[in-house]
Parts: C-alpha cells; structure tokens; sequence
C-alpha cells in the first residue's frame, strides 16, 4: 500500500528531470534567458517531497487502522467524529478525514516533515535518515529548511532581490545548484520510504 506513495514521487521527479532536459536544450538553442525554468525545477520538487509526506503519512495510518502497522502515540491523538465512521472495508472514511485535516497544512521543513511522519514511526525519522545515508541530521535539517527557503523566494516573492532598485533583480540560479537540489531531495525521500518501511511495522 506505501509504495504507491514512492511511485507517485518518482512519476513527479521525473516530470522535474524532464524540465532539466528541456532547459539544457533551450540553453544552447536559444539566447533567450531560461533560468526561469531552474526555478520552476525548484517549485517542482519541493511539491514532489510535500505531496510524498502527505501520501506516506496517509497511507501509513491506513495501515495502522487496519492493524498492519504498530500504532504510534500521535496515531493514537488522532480523534474522530463518530458520525463520520463508516465501516467500508477500504475505511475510505478515514482516508478522506486524513486528507481534509492534512490538506492546509504544508510538510516541507523539517520540523514538519518530522511531526507529519510522527503519525506512522515512533522514531525520528531524520535520525534514521541521517543514520542510513551516514550524514549529519543538523546538516540534512539546515540544507532542507535552506531549499524551502529558496522554493519560497521563487513561489512568493518571484525570486526578486529586494535590496535592489527598480527594475529588482533577481536572485542568481544556475543549473548546478538545481541539480544539487533535485538530487539532495530525491535522496532524503527515497531513504524515508526505505526507513519507514523497516520500522515499527
């Protein structure tokens, strides 16, 4: 049942790594400036690992309710409404109220990427990360919280430098740093799957 949640990263890296191909494609074939598309790239693959904790976290307490993974005490300070439980035998009642309290909440930093995955392991889950690729977790949560800060430059303030005049410039992107991202968070979410699946099963 998790690995639909991989499945879909993978699908959405992709569509990122094929932005990558395109971008350097147009950057020998044209002299227009693409650098815009470095930082849809960006945009792209932070939504990619929000949308696997949003599905990991799901369909792991899925599992729990279905007694196929142990219970975590988050788990257990999940309430519902009695009125909303329906005894279907793919418990879609309870699929659906996880995505209705989950969906305005975004897991991206890694405080929230850590209290998300609470749901499901009741251990760190950085921890267990920076353990299986043997990396430091301060430096795995600094480089993190630095990509969210830099998908949020380009998402929200459309990567303008505001110190500059106007016309503002923007914040210098190149492939390279793109590539570093793509890479670093394509890492942290394959080794989460692995993690989680090893533990508290």
């Amino acid at each position: 049942m998790m690995k639909a949640a991989i499945e879909q990263f993978r699908e959405n890296i992709q569509r990122v790594k094929n932005l990558e191909a395109s971008h350097a494609y147009l950057e020998v074939n044209t002299e227009l400036d693409m650098s815009d598309i470095l930082r849809a790239e960006v945009v792209l693959i932070v939504s990619a690992l929000d949308t696997f904790i949003h599905d990991i976290v799901r369909l792991g307490m899925l599992k729990i309710l279905k007694g196929e993974r142990k219970q975590t005490p988050k788990y257990q300070n999940f309430s519902v409404k009695m009125k909303i439980i329906n005894f279907d035998e793919k418990y879609s009642w309870f699929e659906e109220e996880i995505r209705r309290r989950h969906s305005q909440l975004s897991f991206q930093q890694a405080k929230d990427i850590r209290e998300a995955i609470d749901h499901v392991s009741k251990k760190d889950i950085l921890e267990l990360v920076a353990n299986k690729i043997e990396k430091n977790k301060d430096e795995i949560i600094k480089s993190l919280n630095l990509i969210i800060k830099r998908r949020n430059q380009i998402a929200h303030e459309s990567d303008i430098d505001p110190t500059t005049k106007y016309p503002n410039t923007r914040y210098p992107i190149d492939e390279q740093q793109t590539k570093e991202i793509i890479t670093f968070i394509e890492e942290i979410v394959e080794t989460i799957y692995i993690v989680i699946e090893e533990n508290d099963k």
